[in-house]
């Protein structure tokens, strides 16, 4: 489970296990930091459970993901955005040790749709999202699978007088 929760003054981010049958509830305060934390998405892939979530720096919306093992230990927040502009919280798919987002970003006009892939076997964590649409009007609510080696996306986009599904 994931959640964010009101501790301290600022939306944090919580995890908890349970047993299959209901019991052994157990509970986890993941973050600490004074920047508030919502959305937060989890997938389990191999012996890991994957976090992303949106969070404010301060200025803008930045999108994060950690992740931990599957006992709860080695909790990893290398984070993942780092731009002048708001993020909606993303949608993800960990797949064959890589980690695929899909978020629309602003981008100083309009928001767009920005994909993120980041290669967990890498040592150097850091990805750039990379700006797929540039069209006039906004685009939202993005979904992604990954599926057979390709990447199948649909999102929302207003085309001025009514709102379209693009994939």
């Amino acid at each position: 489970y994931a959640w964010s929760e009101y501790l301290g003054g600022h939306f944090q981010i919580i995890t908890a296990t349970m047993n299959t049958d209901g019991t052994q509830w157990s509970g986890t305060q993941r973050t600490f930091t004074s920047r508030d934390k919502m959305f937060p998405q989890l997938q389990a892939s191999e012996e890991k459970i994957y976090y992303v979530w949106r969070e404010d720096d301060g200025s803008h919306l930045q999108v994060r993901i950690s992740w931990m093992n599957v006992d709860g230990s080695g909790w990893y927040s290398p984070g993942l955005s780092e731009s002048p502009y708001d993020k909606t919280p993303p949608q993800f798919q960990v797949v064959n040790n890589r980690v695929y987002c899909v978020l629309s970003q602003d981008d100083g006009s309009y928001d767009q749709i920005w994909t993120v892939t980041l290669d967990l076997s890498q040592t150097d964590l850091r990805a750039d999202a990379i700006k797929r649409t540039s069209s006039e009007f906004s685009k939202g609510y993005p979904q992604m699978q990954v599926f057979n080696r390709r990447i199948y996306y649909i999102w929302c986009e207003n085309d001025g007088s009514n709102i379209q599904i693009w994939t």
